[in-house]
């Protein structure tokens, strides 16, 4: 490379870059040489130059500009060969920087050997090693390879020491009984008689079930469906009545939850399964249940407002645990097929994929909580912030 060359990319190297980012602080210090051929010093300029340019795109971090960077290495007496790493953490103290980045190169005949160091100037530690090699007359291919993962791991960095996830108090929704009107599941049974559903049996079996307005027991209701187990809309109806009389009794929920589940109408199945795993006292009837959810991987419900004490119930034991374990994911998991609506739920998941580095995960929960979530805005505004940062990082990801 001649003379004009590298004068064009020191004096490039000089100018300042502007980062208007709140995220932490990131110095780069030109790489050092340590090969006794000096005709490849510009290889530690354009490194670091490159680097910086690099991160200056990205809103999560805020980049040194080079000529702070400069004059906090002029006050610093910088020996031979590899920087030392107290020199580092002196200069990254200088500049009140969170992270430094600075590496070295060495030339081999026709090949060169570069290594980029992420140091973490609080805990006085490389925290990462970046290496590469190639010929010579590859190093901008090099170049490149160092750059990308070198910007990989201080935006991974920076989503431990930036403002996301801070996890709000987690809500406890106080379950609710359900207010029930009598005449609502007939009112909708003769609604869809008149069009909506043509598979419904004839208008004279409506007319029956709305007839039906005398009081029975939730067992005496349940035995009526039972009666049936014919599957049809009027064995529904009769377990219904029962819930209406006691929303918890379990034989009416488990019923609803086969029946609904020969239809195929899987959504409405799982909600009365899960609210029978809350309620009812049938280990057998419990065992099938959980055979049948294992069953149902890669299920995803339909969103829309279901079963939100049995949500709420499923919640609660996720919170209860406050591990980040696979069961408390679990539990979300439930809450979130009893009601898809579900906010708290969906927060609480996204945060525990966050912690594991389930990123792409993470966003999905983030988005559906924006989506249903009635938290006030400063709390949606701080998980925004996370939805953009992941947006990036999922984009960025290789």
């Amino acid at each position: 490379m001649n003379r004009s060359i590298v004068f064009i990319i020191s004096i490039f190297f000089l100018l300042p870059v502007h980062s208007f980012a709140a995220g932490p602080r990131v110095g780069i210090i030109p790489f050092q040489n340590l090969s006794s051929d000096k005709s490849v010093d510009w290889i530690g300029l354009s490194m670091a130059k490159e680097i910086t340019l690099e991160l200056t795109k990205y809103s999560k971090v805020h980049v040194i500009d080079t000529v702070t960077v400069e004059k906090a290495l002029a006050n610093v007496i910088l020996p031979k060969g590899t920087i030392p790493i107290a020199t580092v953490k002196a200069v990254g103290q200088k500049l009140n920087a969170r992270y430094m980045v600075f590496g070295d190169f060495q030339k081999f005949g026709d090949y060169v050997k570069v290594t980029a160091y992420v140091f973490d100037v609080d805990a006085g530690r490389v925290v990462e090693t970046v290496k590469e090699s190639g010929k010579l007359d590859e190093i901008f291919t090099v170049q490149d390879n160092i750059v990308r993962h070198t910007k990989l791991v201080i935006l991974k960095l920076a989503a431990t020491s930036a403002p996301a996830p801070k996890p709000k108090p987690k809500p406890q929704p106080k379950p609710r009984k359900p207010t029930v009107d009598e005449n609502e599941i007939t009112r909708r049974l003769m609604e869809e008689q008149s069009g909506v559903n043509p598979s419904l049996e004839d208008s004279a079996t409506y007319k029956l079930m709305q007839e039906e307005t005398s009081k029975y027991s939730a067992e005496e209701w349940f035995r009526k469906g039972v009666n049936l187990s014919d599957g049809s809309d009027r064995e529904i109806f009769y377990y219904k009545k029962a819930l209406e009389v006691d929303p918890k009794y379990g034989p009416a929920l488990y019923n609803l939850g086969v029946v609904y589940y020969q239809r195929n109408q899987i959504d409405e199945a799982v909600r009365y399964f899960l609210s029978y795993l809350r309620y009812g006292k049938d280990p057998a009837k419990k065992s099938k249940i959980m055979t049948i959810l294992q069953g149902l991987e890669g299920y995803t419900p339909q969103e829309t407002a279901g079963d939100r004490e049995a949500a709420t119930y499923w919640y609660n034991k996720g919170v209860a645990l406050g591990n980040s374990s696979d069961e408390e994911i679990r539990y979300y998991q439930w809450a979130i097929m009893a009601d898809p609506t579900f906010a708290p739920a969906h927060y609480n998941l996204a945060n525990i994929y966050y912690e594991r580095g389930m990123y792409a995960e993470a966003l999905k929960e983030y988005k559906i909580y924006m989506r249903y979530t009635q938290d006030p805005p400063e709390i949606k505004e701080s998980v925004q912030r996370i939805i953009d940062y992941l947006e990036q990082v999922v984009r960025e990801s290789p």
